[in-house]
């Protein structure tokens, strides 16, 4: 029931690195988790996920590496749209890192959903 995809070597703001570190983040990252699983992912998740923290050059670099999409932190759902821009494929939204178990359940059941629908 989970997946993995592509995070990064380093973890490291991919925007504020020379190109050639940049890139070779992203494409070592996918590298990896292509020697370690049968069916990854391809779908990278920026490090920070902050819209600051990558951009054209990042989204360039993830798609010359064969990855399909990427996911940015926007606390929300990813809305899959086939007519979606290009380039927005590369900043779906994702939930960050929940702090707390009571949040980890609403995600991962699908609650927070529901929160957004009727707000509380």
């Amino acid at each position: 029931g989970i997946d993995f995809g592509p995070h990064s070597v380093s973890h490291r703001i991919l925007s504020r690195l020379e190109d050639e570190t940049s890139r070779h983040e992203i494409n070592q990252s996918w590298m990896r988790v292509r020697q370690e699983l049968a069916r990854p992912v391809p779908i990278f998740a920026w490090p920070t996920g902050r819209y600051t923290d990558f951009g054209p050059r990042e989204i360039d670099n993830a798609t010359h590496a064969g990855l399909r999409g990427s996911m940015a932190t926007d606390d929300d759902y990813a809305l899959l749209d086939r007519k979606l821009p290009k380039a927005d494929m590369y900043r779906l939204r994702r939930f960050a890192l929940p702090n707390t178990v009571e949040r980890t359940l609403r995600y991962a059941s699908g609650a927070e959903r529901g929160r957004q629908l009727i707000p509380i």
